[in-house]
């Protein structure tokens, strides 16, 4: 039933003819935002990335909430949900939309400065974030938050490269004045992203051992989700880890890819068969990619989780090591009245003790005399005095 839902939630956000990204023709949409100025271009753009964080973060509950209701509620209440996801399939698909267009514009303008625009964006968080206080587990929230930032700008470019292969008939040459732009994109955002988690470890005394950990958290969620003993049956662990629904994304690469190949145009009803039969085995090819790299990516985790359980088990039988002392270094004195009263007080209960033990050790020799003399004097000895005194 959860993958029948996902499968719904595609089909109608990407085919059918009220969804914003199937009535709203992407050309309209392509010279609308080139009309504008740069100015507004560079403030579109960058409410459309904030619009998109937050739309996402509220996508996802609602996802969580519809697949909840499938295995557990009423019918109605199904409906319900699934109408809620549907608007939010319809909005973020729609984001996307108008973020991937807004690219393609950056793209086609002669003098390119919008990209560098758009580049500068990473230095303003990269100084946004360098001078935070951080913590294991808010550092482990944005490295997950880059990933996923990396991930959706690469495929919003791969749809910036189809539509412009599509626009020039799908010539190559055409495209290679492209690709250079693309590349220093996507190596900007990789290079800006470690240097900011250089800076952030370096401020907050951090050391580089905890990324470790997050790839062992994040094998070990990987490998819960795909073991259906463990009950996962919402929305993957993986998926709400990084803050990330692929459905919309999904939909837009399908409709983009759909419309690029002229399966369907926008007042014609007439299917392409032989496109139809290219994608269908272009569907089938990758297919079949998904479920090698998923079976890739299970082998890979797997092997992870055993290095890192070797290592923590060689760890914990391994001997330590001694502490080297200096034997020139000093040993802090505490000078605290406290501790200089309690020395007082047991120096002098030792010094009562020891005279306490001398004055009590004539007497006992006394009494040995005596003890020793009593047998000589006879049985008159025993009525003395001061023998029992002794005594």
């Amino acid at each position: 039933m959860m993958d029948i839902a996902r499968l719904l939630l595609v089909a109608v956000t990407c085919c059918c003819w009220f969804s914003p990204i199937v009535y709203f023709n992407p050309s309209v949409i392509y010279h609308t935002i080139k009309g504008q100025e740069l100015l507004k271009l560079y403030i579109i753009f960058n409410m459309l990335e904030v619009a998109e964080r937050l739309v996402a973060s509220i996508g996802q509950d609602a996802m969580d909430t519809l697949f909840y209701t499938i295995s557990s509620c009423s019918f109605y209440r199904v409906l319900l949900h699934f109408f809620i996801s549907i608007v939010y399939m319809f909005l973020h698909s729609f984001i996307m939309l108008v973020q991937a267009t807004t690219l393609n514009v950056a793209f086609n303008l002669h003098n390119k400065i919008l990209l560098i625009i758009m580049m500068s964006n990473n230095f303003i968080e990269l100084k946004g974030s360098v001078f935070k206080r951080f913590d294991k587990n808010y550092l482990f929230q944005v490295a997950c938050a880059d990933v996923r930032e990396r991930f959706h700008l690469f495929w919003l470019l791969c749809i910036v490269l189809v539509r412009n292969m599509s626009q020039h008939q799908w010539n190559i040459v055409e495209s290679y004045d492209l690709l250079p732009y693309m590349v220093m994109i996507l190596t900007a955002e990789f290079f800006i992203d470690w240097m900011k988690h250089a800076f952030i470890i370096k401020f907050n005394s951090l050391t580089v051992d905890i990324y470790p950990e997050y790839r062992k958290i994040l094998t070990q969620e990987f490998l819960k989700s795909k073991n259906p003993r463990h009950g996962v049956d919402h929305i993957d662990l993986v998926s709400r880890r990084m803050a990330y629904s692929p459905l919309p994304l999904a939909a837009v690469i399908i409709h983009m890819t759909l419309l690029s190949f002229k399966v369907y145009g926008g007042s014609s009803s007439q299917f392409n068969y032989d496109t139809i039969k290219i994608l269908a085995a272009v569907f089938v090819n990758l297919f079949l990619f998904k479920v090698i790299v998923g079976l890739l990516l299970v082998s890979a985790s797997v092997r992870t989780l055993r290095e890192i359980y070797k290592v923590t088990k060689f760890n914990e039988k391994s001997p330590k090591i001694p502490k080297l002392v200096d034997p020139y270094e000093q040993l802090p004195r505490n000078t605290s009245s406290k501790n200089i009263r309690d020395r007082s007080d047991s120096f002098g209960s030792v010094t009562f003790a020891a005279s306490k033990k001398e004055s009590s050790s004539p007497e006992k020799n006394s009494t040995r005399k005596s003890t020793h003399a009593s047998p000589t004097h006879g049985k008159h000895s025993s009525k003395n005095p001061n023998t029992k005194a002794q005594k």
